[in-house]
């Protein structure tokens, strides 16, 4: 769901934009402690430009806490992922509207 749709040249659709998102996060590997946090990065573009501002962005993941919603800033989102204390391997996803992409982010022993 997009709530401005603001940003458009004159005679565009955001409708017909092409839509990216490329997520990143660091530190990829924090403590399995239930205390230790990652910022997930969520860089959105619509046609290679930056999304406009407020544009939803979804989050989950399969381990830890994460804030689902957030929203966009010059074309960037980002959120926190809290660890869980079972260590290993989690995926984060982050979507905007039917476009998709995930991240892997370890909870350690030592972070």
């Amino acid at each position: 769901m997009l709530l401005i749709i603001g940003g458009c040249r004159e005679g565009e659709s955001l409708d017909d934009a092409v839509i990216t998102i490329e997520l990143s996060g660091y530190p990829r590997t924090i403590a399995a402690d239930g205390v230790d946090e990652s910022t997930i990065w969520a860089s959105v573009k619509f046609d290679e430009d930056p999304a406009p501002d407020s544009t939803v962005v979804q989050f989950a993941s399969t381990g830890g806490t994460i804030e689902p919603i957030v929203y966009t800033m010059n074309g960037l989102a980002a959120t926190k992922i809290v660890s869980d204390s079972i260590p290993g391997p989690i995926w984060v996803v982050g979507v905007v509207q039917l476009k998709s992409d995930s991240i892997q982010i370890n909870f350690g022993l030592d972070g």
